[in-house]
């Protein structure tokens, strides 16, 4: 498995642009999340500040995502939202994560909650090498072989994410991935990444390499 956790963020901004991406939409979408998370009140549902976290960080990341027009569409296979892009045969899909999301850890990360078949059946075409199909908002078919979540954790007043690619789940819990993206730690408190790491010219950004 790689791990890249740069110190300059200009690598990770040539990362993400490899994949028609930009740094910015992951952090409005945090950002749109964190601020439903905040909104509720005691008096709500338990579950009502992650959930809302979800959906708020799910429409944010569709915004960015078309907004970019860089050729991501939308598509909600079983119900699962889902961005694809045609021309790289790739897709997205957010979940939240557990302690071990955004950070190298002596565990991988993991969703924190079970997931469904389509899900799985997404992870199923990175382990196999094989193709799954969907059908985008136009109508266009499309074949993915690359399904990347983008996987988020909020704890002790920040959200730790990353924009991964797993390939085993054998059941309801990824077990591992392929390669591993950390995006910078988002502060709750300022509502935007941390840090001007990547203005230092002292700063070197770096690759961790782990093999299994």
């Amino acid at each position: 498995m790689a791990i890249l956790q740069p110190r300059r963020r200009e690598e990770l901004h040539q990362r993400l642009a490899s994949m028609n991406l930009e740094l910015w939409c992951f952090e409005n979408a945090l950002a749109s999340g964190a601020a439903e998370a905040s909104s509720y009140s005691p008096g709500a549902p338990t579950v009502a500040p992650e959930l809302g976290r979800w959906l708020r960080t799910v429409e944010e990341l569709h915004n960015g995502l078309v907004a970019l027009q860089r050729g991501w569409e939308r598509s909600d296979p079983m119900n699962q939202p889902t961005w694809i892009n045609p021309a790289m045969h790739t897709a997205i899909v957010v979940s939240s994560g557990d302690e071990n999301t955004g950070q190298v850890t002596f565990s991988d990360p993991s969703n924190r909650n079970p997931k469904g078949r389509s899900f799985g059946a997404l992870v199923a075409a990175n382990e196999q090498a094989s193709f799954f199909d969907a059908v985008t908002e136009s109508g266009e078919m499309v074949d993915i072989n690359e399904t990347w979540v983008f996987l988020y954790d909020a704890r002790e007043g920040f959200v730790y994410s990353e924009l991964s690619l797993p390939t085993v789940m054998p059941e309801a819990y990824i077990e591992n991935w392929r390669e591993r993206i950390l995006l910078p730690r988002f502060d709750g408190g300022a509502n935007r990444f941390d840090g001007s790491a990547d203005d230092d010219p002292t700063q070197d950004f770096s690759f961790t390499i782990q093999r299994r």
